[in-house]
């Protein structure tokens, strides 16, 4: 959720900074309350310690268009989590994040932002829109809608790319991270 985070920074201290820069930013789609209140009694940390295996590497390829064989210890570490103390820790952690982001929406107050603001997303990001609660949208869609609400913004979507982005598409996100800078 660092993208909504962000947005949050920028919307709290102006002054601190002089561009903003997006990566895949949670915040662009919005949920009705019904949809929030879905999220909030189904996505429970009981729910996150009970995923099986197979669904946790189902969910990490979610990220990508196309899993690269040097994300594999992505895997690797969240199994190896599982096996430590510190997962009720992790299982507590998730839902907390995942609540954060619907009770402190950002799509409503992207018209404040007065910042050059350069937004990145994956053309193929499986994760923004939600599927399940939003399978009539596709990622250009919530991208430009709030794109449009930043005044001067500038949105690109990279093909081939996932939620990840900057995984799949390092060389063209750096690319216009430093053309965006000069």
């Amino acid at each position: 959720m660092g993208g909504q985070i962000a947005v949050h920074t920028v919307l709290n201290s102006p002054e601190r900074l002089a561009k903003l820069l997006l990566l895949a930013p949670a915040g662009f789609e919005t949920f009705s309350q019904e949809e929030r209140d879905w999220f909030q009694n189904f996505y429970t940390p009981a729910v996150v310690k009970a995923t099986p295996e197979d669904q946790i590497i189902k969910n990490f390829h979610l990220n990508f268009h196309q899993f690269p064989d040097d994300a594999q210890f992505m895997i690797d570490d969240r199994l190896l989590l599982r096996q430590s103390s510190e997962y009720d820790d992790y299982c507590q952690m998730i839902p907390r994040c995942v609540q954060g982001m619907l009770q402190y929406p950002i799509f409503d107050q992207l018209p404040e932002l007065n910042l050059p603001t350069l937004i990145l997303y994956g053309a193929e990001d499986a994760l923004i829109p939600n599927t399940y609660l939003h399978p009539q949208l596709t990622t250009p869609q919530v991208a430009r809608a709030g794109q449009e609400r930043i005044a001067g913004s500038q949105l690109r979507l990279l093909p081939a790319a996932g939620h990840f982005v900057q995984w799949e598409q390092a060389a063209a996100v750096n690319a216009a991270i430093v053309e965006y800078l000069q």
